[in-house]
């Protein structure tokens, strides 16, 4: 254990939580950088403290802890009395700040307790995300105009980490199985990545929104890998569907899920792979001619990925779509994993990071600041889908250069530099 939390210091909180976010600072260990541990810690320490010593009803059991805990942390760190006239935390406090707090750090420091909390919810420990409710987070201080720098944005080397991660595993799994599609998981996975990395489209243009029923996932029919563009529908609904540029370096990812899934047009391009969804879907839009029988007895023999396509395939059912909340946490998923694998620890840093993986949004960022260095403001907002004003505004700290003809080759030119 990395020994920097012990629940005996904090005797009023329900020792699971203490442990579980001692675990948390232990997984951290394995791969992110040293710093951003301890950052960790030192957000954890503050908030354990204060349940310990300041809240009003501190969790004495794992299941007590609610968003009204987090909220009330969010308001402690945004009070002015908890530090002292230089800006330094009280001594009482205990968490070793030695820098004054801004409310830039406010937000990251909650941000990364949140971290701890999202943590649990996928370990088992809590049921919900209570940190990351708007009503948790409201007390926080607003972010300022110069904030958007401070978000995340992949950098190129976190780009080239990603996708040359993606491309490992790929490999791996294609070694490991008879058929492509049994290899669905990782090519889709690669794919995915390899879009939001390179294109600059946003999540939810090309995964469903439960809570949209116009957004229902990128679909086959809406790609031409030749021409490389996929046909979405644009976040400000001036139109039905907008076209983007895929640019050149997704295309042979989706080639290869596309070649693996042999899908209909109307297939989604990245789909779930949750097979009680597919068991759901087969069981109500099997074929009429089929008794119950039959249907139970077909999906007893499904052995395998490859298999269950071939059944959509052949009944002329459409596999479900991964949202926008699993396309989350497969970037969470992968960048956990990523940082395990002895042939990748420690090559992905977020000690400069709001969040403990590489965000869908922070991928959007990286490209129009590639593209912003490399081709300037207007062809960087035509590839976002913004205005040039809305660009420079986000982008107003990076000197632009001269411009030059072709946007694809702009990521060769930024790894080249």
């Amino acid at each position: 254990m990395s020994g920097d939390l012990d629940s005996a210091d904090y005797p009023a909180v329900a020792d699971e939580l203490v442990d579980a976010a001692e675990q948390f600072l232990e997984s951290k260990g394995k791969g992110s950088s040293g710093n951003y541990r301890r950052n960790c810690a030192r957000a954890l320490r503050a908030f354990f403290q204060y349940l310990d010593t300041e809240d009003p009803s501190p969790p004495a059991e794992a299941e007590h802890l609610d968003d009204s805990h987090f909220r009330r942390f969010a308001r402690y760190l945004a009070v002015e009395d908890w530090l002292t006239p230089g800006g330094e935390p009280k001594t009482s406090d205990e968490t070793s700040f030695t820098d004054s707090i801004s409310s830039g750090t406010m937000r990251t420091y909650y941000a990364m307790v949140s971290a701890w909390c999202g943590w649990s919810v996928r370990e088992g420990v809590l049921s919900t995300h209570y940190a990351d409710s708007e009503a948790s987070q409201e007390p926080l201080p607003e972010n300022s105009d110069d904030s958007v720098r401070d978000q995340q944005t992949w950098s190129q080397e976190q780009r080239e980490t990603i996708t040359r991660y993606t491309d490992h595993i790929v490999g791996e799994a294609l070694d490991d199985v008879d058929r492509a599609a049994d290899a669905a998981k990782e090519l889709r996975d690669r794919a995915f990545v390899d879009t939001i990395a390179f294109s600059g489209v946003r999540g939810g243009e090309i995964l469903r929104d439960p809570n949209d029923p116009d957004r229902d996932g990128l679909r086959w029919g809406d790609v031409n890998l030749d021409r490389e563009l996929i046909w979405v529908v644009p976040k400000k609904r001036k139109k039905n569907i907008d076209d983007r540029a895929l640019t050149p370096k997704p295309v042979p990812a989706l080639k290869r899920l596309q070649a693996a899934l042999n899908p209909a047009e109307e297939w989604p391009v990245f789909p779930s792979l949750a097979w009680r969804l597919y068991y759901k879907r087969l069981r109500n839009e099997a074929p009429d001619h089929l008794s119950e029988d039959d249907v139970e007895g077909t999906l007893d023999a499904v052995d395998g990925r490859a298999d269950l396509f071939d059944l959509c395939r052949e009944w002329g059912v459409t596999p479900p779509a991964v949202n926008t909340t699993s396309g989350r946490n497969v970037l969470q998923r992968l960048c956990e994993d990523l940082n395990n694998d002895e042939d990748f620890v420690g090559e992905l840093d977020f000690s400069d990071s709001k969040h403990d993986y590489l965000a869908p949004h922070g991928a959007r960022r990286g490209v129009g600041k590639v593209l912003v260095k490399q081709r300037g403001y207007d062809d960087a907002a035509e590839q976002l889908d913004n205005t040039p004003g809305v660009v420079q505004k986000h982008y107003s700290h990076i000197k632009v250069p001269e411009r030059s003809a072709d946007v694809g080759a702009a990521f060769d030119e930024e790894s080249e530099e």
